[in-house]
């Protein structure tokens, strides 16, 4: 059986396997968050220290010789990029020339 049959809802008379691709890179972006969230947990700053030290997780390149766990939550990026908000509070941490002002359709 076809893995596209397979990933059919059991109503739609498939077997209901999730699409495994998508459920990876929904995980990855949740953890993407969590460094977002919580910069102070212990894996954001060890994170933040080997791969993003002096500028921000959602602009900063993957790098020159990254670990299979950075590539991986980079590759996710895309997800949190259309999906959060950035609060603008004071304005300190906002760049009017690289933040995303309008949401792509």
């Amino acid at each position: 059986m076809g893995w596209k049959r397979m990933t059919v809802p059991k109503v739609s008379e498939g077997l209901g396997y999730c699409d495994l691709r998508q459920f990876n890179l929904a995980l990855l972006a949740k953890q993407g968050y969590r460094l977002l969230k919580y910069p102070n947990s212990l894996a954001a700053k060890i994170l933040k220290a080997c791969y993003f030290a002096h500028s921000d997780f959602m602009t900063i390149a993957i790098g020159a010789n990254p670990s299979q766990i950075w590539r991986s939550i980079c590759a996710s990026r895309f997800i949190l990029q259309k999906g959060c908000q950035k609060c603008v509070g004071d304005g300190s941490s906002i760049n009017i020339w690289k933040d995303l002002w309008l949401l792509n359709n």
